[in-house]
């Protein structure tokens, strides 16, 4: 039944990828689409306070973009809600910049409809906006839970971490909606306990995580009307980059998804990117988010007072 919905959720997938070509969207901003995992939906579906049931799960399938900031994301998101596919009520349900979420993740979810021919549903799929710094947020997190074996992004972490995380993020949002920090504001969250030093335990903790990883594929740019298949496999510490034409992109990331002998590893389907591009949006399939802890050093040496 998984797989199933998996596979009716690959033409949705399709329709907003050639949608975003046509507006120029590709052209101008990094776009990559994949298929939720076999054992990702299952993880959603069982973890604490999950959702009902598949029907009920809005990204199957996804795309994300990452533009520079708050004014490319608002203006992006402006001109995608003119999309007659897009649901608005659901998009602005999901606006984490009016309203972040609690742990402090930060970013705009946009929500697509797509109707299925065959079989009568109404398949939706999920489009995140975020700007450079939300993203560099969501991905520490995500790599601080593969290397303490916690699940902050779900809500579920532990306290120190935790308060690190809604800190770094309150930061972030003070210096991209004023240009400045205001130190009492993000005292506030302390505890009590020694949030300077914890911060640069997880800092550190997150700098020795980072480890070698084989690029195959990885020495030449990707041309902007092209796309780039990314197969990373996560046993191996290998991933492999295949340039292929528009017409069969998306042909060849299937077959990918439904080969065997590949079964575990992770496909994500990019619009023209540079390796460095890519290690930018997806720095956790390069075991590297140094980029990541320098801009957090960084806004945690410059503000100081906040976190002593």
């Amino acid at each position: 039944m998984v797989n199933f919905w998996r596979n009716i959720h690959r033409r949705p997938l399709q329709l907003l990828l050639q949608e975003l070509d046509e507006r120029g969207i590709s052209a101008e901003h990094l776009v990559a689409g994949r298929i939720k995992k076999f054992d990702t939906i299952v993880d959603k579906l069982t973890r604490r306070n999950a959702i009902a049931n598949l029907a009920a799960m809005d990204d199957i399938a996804g795309c994300r973009i990452v533009v520079p900031d708050l004014g490319r994301q608002a203006a992006l998101c402006d001109a995608l809600y003119e999309v007659p596919e897009c649901d608005t009520a659901w998009s602005d349900r999901h606006d984490y910049i009016g309203s972040p979420k609690e742990s402090g993740y930060r970013g705009r979810h946009l929500l697509f409809r797509y109707q299925d021919p065959r079989h009568g549903y109404a398949l939706p799929i999920e489009l995140q906006v975020r700007t450079e710094h939300q993203h560099a947020w969501a991905t520490a997190v995500e790599m601080y839970d593969e290397v303490a074996a916690d699940r902050l992004k779900f809500g579920e972490g532990q306290s120190q971490a935790d308060r690190f995380f809604r800190r770094i993020s309150v930061v972030m949002r003070q210096l991209e909606e004023r240009g400045r920090v205001e130190p009492s504001s993000i005292r506030s969250l302390d505890d009590g306990t020694d949030g300077l030093q914890a911060a640069l335990d997880i800092l550190r903790m997150l700098s020795a995580a980072s480890q070698s990883v084989y690029v195959l594929g990885g020495g030449k740019e990707v041309a902007p009307e092209s796309y780039c298949l990314v197969d990373f496999d996560p046993a191996e510490q290998v991933v492999e980059l295949t340039e292929v034409c528009p017409e069969v992109a998306l042909e060849t990331y299937f077959a990918s998804e439904d080969d065997p002998d590949r079964e575990g590893h992770n496909f994500v389907l990019l619009r023209g990117a540079t390796l460095d591009k890519l290690k930018d949006l997806y720095p956790n399939y390069f075991g590297d988010i140094s980029r990541f802890v320098t801009i957090f050093n960084d806004l945690i040496y410059k503000n100081l007072p906040a976190f002593a």
